[in-house]
């Protein structure tokens, strides 16, 4: 959008049959221009995902994932052109706009086949993030199962799945209302395939939600034995720094030894009662046992 010159494509407005124009941003110059050109009232900049049916186009802002970071897309689109706009670089246009070439070449090169290579994009990048959610579940599930669960990254993957679970049940009944009401798209037939991939991706989600419920119940008791033994080396360090304390007062104080003992005897006994009172302390603890 950059190197386009807006007053350009005003003028050219009457003598191009389809138009795709992409916006980094949804500022002032471009709502204009999306009014002048589209009649388009003005620009959402944010929103919740859903399907809006305006008098000459219809909108869709659509949730994606990109290097982790969930984002926004707007698209507006009617016959004649689609507009797409976003916050910074968007992956989706990109990988959209690389089909361009296959598009005109099939004939398809209109507002549902470029909206079919946008969701297509978006649910890439959905697959992208429930594969790296379901990687990272086989590994907690393996580190609880070897008692070094971590609650707290269980707590967080279980929020990320709850916010992933989401977007996917939002991108599936978006594309379900394209598909049956945009008067807009003429050929239905791939996006009832883009819905059966998003019905999909909406199972996998909740079978991952499921699945954290049970891991969170065996990350609790794993948290606590992991707590219990810190806790444990803790305490027998401190019974040892003790112990070594004293036998050094012991040498220091007393060099003359008592009770018949000499004062290295008594170091000795001193260490040696400390190590056992350790070695106690670690079998019993603090008397906590977790199931």
């Amino acid at each position: 959008m950059d190197d386009v010159d807006p007053s350009k494509l005003i003028d050219l407005k009457g003598s191009l049959d389809f138009l795709w124009l992409d916006m980094d941003s949804a500022n002032q110059p471009n709502t204009k221009l999306a009014r002048d050109l589209f009649g388009i009232k003005d620009l959402q900049e944010s929103g919740f995902p859903r399907v809006v049916f305006e008098q000459g186009y219809d909108m869709l802002i659509l949730d994606y994932y990109e290097r982790l970071v969930r984002k926004e897309l707007l698209i507006y689109y009617s016959d004649f052109f689609i507009l797409t706009v976003h916050t910074g670089p968007c992956k989706v246009c990109d990988e959209a706009v690389a089909a361009l070439n296959e598009l005109m070449v099939s004939g398809k090169l209109s507002s549902g086949g470029i909206l079919f290579e946008l969701i297509t994009g978006v649910q890439s990048s959905i697959n992208d993030e429930i594969l790296l959610a379901e990687d990272t579940v086989r590994n907690l599930t393996y580190q609880i199962k070897e008692g070094g669960g971590d609650l707290n990254k269980v707590v967080a993957l279980y929020n990320g799945v709850k916010h992933l679970n989401m977007v996917v049940s939002h991108t599936k009944d978006l594309i379900l209302v394209v598909e049956q009401e945009s008067s807009f798209i003429k050929d239905k037939t791939p996006f009832k395939t883009l819905y059966s991939l998003a019905v999909g991706q909406y199972e996998r989600t909740v079978e991952l939600f499921d699945g954290l419920d049970d891991l969170y119940k065996d990350a609790i008791p794993s948290t606590l034995s992991h707590m219990l033994a810190q806790r444990k080396a803790l305490g027998s360090l401190s019974i040892i720094a003790l112990t070594l304390a004293s036998a050094a007062i012991a040498l220091i104080f007393l060099p003359g030894g008592l009770f018949g003992l000499s004062a290295m005897t008594m170091a000795m006994v001193i260490i040696g009662l400390g190590i056992l009172l350790s070695f106690v302390y670690q079998r019993i603890g603090t008397g906590l046992r977790v199931k």
